[in-house]
């Protein structure tokens, strides 16, 4: 949905396609907010937040195709270390770790009200 100055979607998990958050962005004003299904606000957080993370989901790995995407997952962060985070869980036991810019660049891009992060 479109309002003067303001885009409105729905961002989707890349795994499952099931909601993970009603986005809204102003380009204008700089300003990306995003509400997670049940009504909680979705706050970005520090990289190093999420290296932490994703280290303990690699060391607590119960398999090989575990331990392989959380060394993705870890590989992923690092490279955007200096960049604000935003941890998108999926009630499915998904989480997906985007950026703000990846957000809004999806936003831009998608066609419709439901977005899916590339």
């Amino acid at each position: 949905m479109r309002v003067v100055g303001r885009v409105t979607k729905k961002l989707l998990c890349p795994q499952c396609d099931d909601v993970l958050a009603d986005v809204s962005y102003r380009p204008l004003a700089w300003s990306l907010t995003l509400v997670a299904p049940d009504g909680r606000p979705l706050v970005p957080q520090q990289g190093s937040i999420h290296v932490r993370r994703a280290e303990q989901q690699l060391a607590s790995a119960s398999s090989p195709a575990e331990e392989q995407q959380a060394r993705e997952r870890l590989q992923d962060i690092k490279r955007r270390l200096g960049e604000l985070m935003y941890d998108l869980p999926c009630h499915r036991g998904h989480h997906t770790v985007a950026t703000a810019p990846q957000i809004t660049r999806a936003l831009r891009r998608g066609q419709g009200d439901w977005v899916r992060l590339s």
